[in-house]
């Protein structure tokens, strides 16, 4: 998969780099530190050598249970900047000591630098990533393996041209230093690090902990962590040291083992972050593990003259370890990652730095182990160490992982590039499922789909209009921005502009693509012509209708309440649903993720329902809306004479229960055939690999206010929106979000994100990510709604919602401002009550900033007096 990489990416690969070069610098140089410092290696040093390695655990360890609350306070980049700060003065300064005793202050500041590092850059490379963190992840970690080959290549090389040590180690901390430049260096405000500007408390802090502690299974990722570190660490600080002692060389022939070994880290850790799935991660450690165990035996048993002559065996050597290297790369990076996909419901960033925290030690235990083991029986045979520890990890990874196979659990992490099957209705109001609140209405699958996934309960649409609500979905961006401003049937029928769709993005980033139902229609270009591959237009239906002897759907004004001529096998919905399960069938015998995406055009009206459902609803049972009986008094002229235009004036509430009855039965049927497609979702054993999306384009305003269809109005009604997302395994299960949302902008945006592509620069909502996982994000305050008129003419209006108050710019008529807390029925318009001047005021003072923010064409300067000056009716 392609990724790409901002400023914050390449900072953080230099952190690596240098934490590599703190943390290696001191193993290659050691057999001179050793020497020089009074505790040579070959006289039962190698205790001592490895204790400075354990003491520097130590001190990382306390850094990373620390610096959650640290992080909590300055932010992730800043914590950054300073761990850096930290590990590049310690080390500058271990170049001064007299004395063995005089390393370990130096080092144990070094330390704290390491484990504030250690712990934040994960979580800071994953919250920029969000879509796929383990390519990122992965590539991340990388950057230590190049900066450990940098480093000891390096510094063996000076060190045999006689540079001392000192000079070669204050060198490493001021480049270090210099690396915190990347995190502390003045933000540039268009691209800012996405830091959560929720304040996170201590109590918070313990008790994200308390649940964390309380989870078995993260305990076992705890001990994989300690032994995949330990075997890392037995080869990363021995094997220079080894290399001299063993072989009698040089230093820099030293190094160039470590190096060897950084190598094949980088190529793994490379290669894993580019082409193993997440699905996969579990199958990479198990694989490494028992592959690592043979190839750091045989570096026991290697001598100068196992092939003969000192040369070949050095080279056969280097051999071993570059293949060592490229079995461990995944034990850190992988395993966390793993971990944390194991375990959604738990804060990720305190994961990461947990399973950071039980990591270090390992380094540390098994360097100083095998320190104390090479001075008792001579580190070659130390060495020994190695694979007995990917022995132990293999262990554990291959128990835990069976484990999941018997429990048959639910939790196992996504693809990196989920499947995505996405349901758009049209005209589908927010309040008529059974999940939302009504009260008799049956629609059992969607209100299952919303207890396993997330209900979005404030999800409004960017335009209560089909054909530009549906342009912003494709294209991310205001109805504004993309100029598809009305249906097709009007005076203003244009396409969308020639800008990125997020179907394109998903077609480029390897997906297969399929849609069914209903289009754009009109001049806009075709599903094939927007990146799908297979295209079943609604109209097809007609046909097969023809095909199975049936007569004509009926159709025409006032609304016919049956389609007496057929069953519900033989209905629009059924035939429709079908398709998608034909597509997904023919998906699921592929190599490819697949996003498949039908758009039903029911519930719009009018409302032709088969039986049983034509009639599953009584209209005796079904109450008035509570804006019914609207008298429009101090409202736009356009509103009472939508009731004229549609011939609905008059109308009491009898004729309107018979058309929400059928309204209602035909999102009971709608019900029924996503149920279909969710069966055969599961049934094919694509249900916990794929992400399913159900919405609309709009709501209906079916018979509030006494009006029909959607115009002219920016009621709750028609802007107002079901959305249920459910991501297995990724986000929270019945989980009802509250947050305000724009379906149709965010979804776009999202969409990208999940599938690792890059988000095109017009895209203008924002990630429903960490609301789907319940992390920390800037919520809105308030949504946007526009809508620019249709048959009757064109009409401009902008709507700006907050949680109590809805203010509606019309135009051409009067403003209008209703109490959404007091007045659900938005019956009062209260724009020119003197009591609401303020509320009035701050409003429009807030749509202008919004219209500034979206780039609307009407922020012009008769507006602007008009919002500003309130020089408004």
């Amino acid at each position: 998969m392609k990724l790409n990489f901002g400023r914050y990416d390449y900072s953080c690969f230099a952190a690596f780099a240098a934490y590599a070069c703190c943390s290696l610098i001191i193993p290659v140089s050691l057999v001179t530190i050793a020497r020089d410092l009074n505790f040579p290696l070959e006289s039962g040093g190698m205790g001592a050598g490895g204790m400075l390695h354990l003491i520097r655990s130590l001190a990382m360890v306390f850094a990373v249970l620390t610096c959650s609350f640290l992080a909590a306070r300055i932010g992730k980049r800043l914590s950054m900047g300073l761990a850096m700060v930290l590990m590049g003065t310690g080390i500058f300064l271990c170049a001064f000591s007299p004395r063995y005793g005089m390393l370990i202050p130096f080092l144990l500041l070094a330390g704290l630098g390491e484990g504030i590092c250690e712990a934040m850059a994960t979580p800071f490379v994953h919250d920029l990533h969000k879509a796929a963190p383990s390519n990122y992840v992965n590539t991340a970690h990388s950057f230590w393996s190049v900066g450990t080959g940098f480093a000891v290549i390096f510094a063996g090389l000076l060190l045999t041209l006689g540079v001392h040590w000192r000079v070669i180690i204050a060198m490493t901390g001021f480049a270090c230093l210099a690396t915190s430049l990347g995190f502390l260096w003045k933000e540039n405000p268009r691209h800012k690090y996405p830091e959560s500007k929720k304040a996170i408390s201590a109590g918070d802090l313990l008790l994200g902990t308390c649940k964390i502690f309380k989870a078995p299974r993260f305990w076992v990722y705890c001990l994989g962590m300690f032994m995949g570190a330990g075997a890392e660490f037995c080869l990363t600080f021995w094997v220079s040291s080894y290399i001299q002692l063993n072989f009698h060389t040089s230093p820099w022939l030293g190094g160039l083992g470590t190096a060897f070994l950084a190598l094949g880290m980088f190529v793994g850790r490379y290669s894993f972050g580019k082409y193993i799935k997440e699905k996969h991660l579990c199958h990479l450690l198990l694989t490494m593990g028992l592959t690592g165990i043979p190839i750091t035996g045989l570096i026991a048993f290697v001598k100068p003259d196992t092939l003969g002559t000192p040369n070949l065996s050095l080279a056969f050597m280097f051999l071993l370890i570059f293949l060592g290297g490229l079995c461990v790369a995944p034990y850190w990076p992988s395993l966390q990652s793993y971990g944390v996909l194991k375990l959604p419901k738990l804060d990720s960033t305190l994961l990461f730095v947990y399973f950071s925290g039980v990591g270090i030690p390992g380094c540390g235990f098994f360097t100083w182990i095998m320190g104390v083991a090479g001075d008792h029986f001579g580190l070659q045979k130390s060495f020994i160490l190695a694979p007995l520890t990917m022995f132990l990890f293999s262990l554990i990874i291959f128990l835990k992982a069976s484990s999941f196979h018997l429990k048959q659990q639910n939790d196992r992490p996504m693809p990196q590039q989920p499947n995505i099957l996405m349901i758009i209705a049209d005209q589908h109001r927010k309040d008529c499922l059974g999940v939302n609140g009504h009260p008799f209405i049956k629609t059992p699958n969607l209100d299952k789909l919303a207890t396993e996934g997330t209900n979005f309960t404030s999800a409004f649409t960017s335009s209560p209009i089909c054909v530009p609500a549906r342009n912003s979905l494709l294209h991310g961006c205001w109805p504004c921005k993309h100029l598809s401003i009305a249906n097709a049937d009007t005076e203003a029928p244009r396409p969308a502009a020639p800008i990125p769709a997020y179907t394109e993005v998903l077609r480029d980033a390897g997906y297969e693509m399929s849609f069914t139902g209903k289009w754009l229609g009109g001049k806009a270009r075709t599903p094939l012509e927007y990146g799908f591959h297979n295209y079943v237009p609604s109209s097809e239906y007609g046909k097969w209708r023809t095909a199975q002897g049936l007569p004509p759907k009926p159709s025409g004004m006032p609304f016919f309440g049956c389609d007496e001529a057929i069953t519900p096998e033989q209905s629009h919905l059924w035939w429709e649903s079908s398709q998608a399960i034909q597509m997904l069938r023919k998906a699921a015998g592929g190599d490819k993720p697949f996003y498949i995406r039908w758009d039903p055009s029911e519930p719009h009206l009018p409302n032709v329902v088969p039986e049983p459902y034509a009639s599953m609803y009584n209209p005796a049972d079904i109450k008035p809306w509570p804006s019914f009986g609207d008298t429009f008094e101090g409202k736009p002229y356009i509103q009472a004479q939508q009731l004229r235009s549609w011939k609905l004036d008059g109308w009491d509430w009898e004729p309107w229960s018979r058309l929400v009855g059928r309204y209602l039965g035909e999102i009971s049927l709608l019900d029924t055939c996503i149920g279909r497609v969710l069966d055969a979702l599961k049934e094919l054993r694509l249900e916990n690999d794929t992400i399913v999306i159900y919405s609309c384009d709009h709501g209906d305003m079916c018979g509030a206010h006494g009006m029909i269809d959607k115009h002219y109005v920016m009621y709750d009604d028609v802007a107002r929106v079901p959305l249920i997302i459910r991501w297995p395994g990724a986000a929270a299960c019945g989980k009802s979000c509250d947050a305000f949302v724009t379906h149709t902008i965010d979804l776009a945006r999202s969409l990208c994100e999940w599938a690792g592509a890059e988000v095109p620069s017009t895209f203008q909502g924002q990630s429903l990510l960490p609301a789907l996982r319940c992390e920390p994000f800037k919520e809105r305050q308030e949504v946007l709604g526009m809508y620019h008129g249709n048959q009757f003419g064109l009409y401009s209006q902008r709507m700006v919602r907050t949680r109590r108050w809805k203010y509606v710019w019309n135009g051409t008529a009067e403003d209008e401002l209703y109490d959404m807390e007091n007045d659900l029925g938005e019956l009062h318009n209260l724009a020119t009550s003197p009591d609401c001047a303020e509320v009035l005021a701050s409003l429009r003072h807030r749509l202008w900033e919004l219209m500034e923010e979206v780039g609307d064409p009407l922020r012009n300067m008769w507006i602007k007096n008009q919002l500003l000056e309130g020089r408004k009716i």
